[in-house]
């Protein structure tokens, strides 16, 4: 049995096979589009989106990478550099970039990545801070990354003269174990091979900028694994968050954003 809609005035007919039909009435209601008011969130957030431009002109494409960097002055955490090592999801790449970009951290470095750096999950993740996944520098290992990074950070004080800071670039280690010692069940007296020993281990931001306040490079380990002993023990210290029993870790893309927050609002609050 079929049955055929025809639609007249407000009545709709429905005719079968028995010759009978039924009508029932029918209320058709048109939406019409109304204008969106702009809310107080809304002026706000273009505000911010104006003031972003005159920064680096908001997203932009791919060809104009290099004028999306901050123009008019240094980023404020221009020598604060992140280290992903061997990173396993392609959106974490992009969202650790989307909160270098929130507080002004333009130099990452990854670390044998075991997924494609630059992929439509990691630019999507990203949002406006493309440029940053694009800008970044690939290492086949952590020794080989620090060693760029301070030599980089060794010309750049020598190009200051009498007017640099002379800090050295520093590293840090975001995990909640020591290395082990290699070499425990050798000689005690081998300082070379337990350079572990010698770090610093401190906990909470507030440690990580008393003793790194400028001039350091963050290392965060993979999703799954974390960071390997040889990879913590290249390092200069060790930070640790203190955490609540819920839960065992933190995600590394949490992890980077209380680093940075951390960074950005100590020297932001000291220039107001």
């Amino acid at each position: 049995m079929k049955s055929t809609f025809t639609t007249q005035n407000t009545f709709v007919s429905l005719n079968s096979s028995s010759n009978k039909s039924c009508f029932c009435d029918v209320r058709i209601i048109k939406a019409e589009k109304q204008p969106l008011r702009e809310t107080s969130r809304d002026v706000k957030r273009t505000e911010f989106a104006q003031r972003a431009k005159t920064y680096f002109g908001g997203r932009i494409d791919r060809r104009s990478i290099q004028t999306q960097k901050v123009l008019n002055k240094d980023a404020v955490l221009k020598d604060v550099h992140v280290i992903l090592c061997e990173p396993k999801i392609a959106s974490n790449i992009g969202a650790i970039a989307r909160s270098m970009c929130s507080f002004e951290c333009e130099s990452l470095s990854i670390v044998k990545p075991r997924v494609e750096v630059i992929s439509r999950a990691s630019l999507n993740a990203s949002k406006g801070a493309q440029h940053i996944v694009r800008n970044a520098r690939v290492f086949e290992s952590l020794e080989e990354c620090l060693n760029v990074l301070e030599r980089e950070n060794e010309e750049e004080e020598k190009g200051e003269g009498e007017g640099g800071k002379g800090s050295v670039l520093q590293s840090v280690a975001f995990s909640r174990w020591m290395a082990k010692d290699e070499n425990e069940n050798e000689e005690k007296n081998n300082n070379d091979g337990d350079h572990h020993r010698r770090q610093k281990h401190f906990f909470g931001t507030k440690q990580l900028l008393e003793n790194h306040p400028r001039s350091v490079a963050l290392v965060f380990g993979s999703e799954s694994d974390g960071l390997s002993d040889a990879q913590v023990a290249r390092v200069d210290s060790v930070c640790e968050y203190k955490m609540g029993r819920l839960i065992e870790s933190l995600s590394v893309t949490h992890a980077a954003v209380i680093a940075l927050n951390a960074y950005f609002e100590s020297r932001v609050l000291k220039e107001e």
